[in-house]
C-alpha cells in the first residue's frame, strides 16, 4: 500500500512540476535577439558578438535560432508558419528553426504553448 500511495504522490508531483509556459529566460533572450535584430544588420560578426551563447545557426541564407516547441495534440501542418523550417515532431514537441527577424512571431501561432 505504501509503494501505491508513494507511486501516486510521485507521478502527481511530476504533474504539478510540467512547465506549462515559455520561461522567463527564454522570453528574455527573445526580446534580446529581436533588439538586436532591429538595432543593427544581422551578420556573423554580429551573431559572434551579441548571441554567441544562443544556438543559431544559418539556414538557407538565413540566421535562424534552434528551438524545441511544445505544442497541443491537434497541431499539423495547417499551424505551420510559413518561414520556420520543421523537424521532427514527437509526442507534444516539435523542432523547429526560427529565422532571426520571425522570432517576435511564435506567440501569434496556434495550437503552440511554448
Amino acid at each position: 500500500m505504501k509503494t501505491i500511495i508513494t507511486l501516486l504522490f510521485g507521478i502527481l508531483s511530476f504533474q504539478a512540476l510540467a512547465q506549462i509556459a515559455m520561461s522567463s529566460q527564454t522570453l528574455h533572450e527573445f526580446t534580446r535577439i529581436e533588439q538586436v535584430c532591429e538595432e543593427q544588420q544581422i551578420s556573423k560578426q554580429l551573431i559572434e558578438k551579441e548571441l554567441s551563447n544562443l544556438p543559431i545557426y544559418k539556414v538557407n541564407g538565413q540566421y535562424c535560432i534552434s528551438a524545441l516547441l511544445r505544442v497541443e495534440p491537434n497541431f499539423t501542418a495547417i499551424n505551420y508558419h510559413p518561414n520556420f523550417y520543421y523537424g521532427k515532431k514527437i509526442g507534444s514537441c516539435i523542432t523547429v528553426k526560427i529565422p532571426l527577424r520571425f522570432v517576435n512571431q511564435i506567440a501569434l501561432m496556434e495550437a503552440v504553448n511554448y
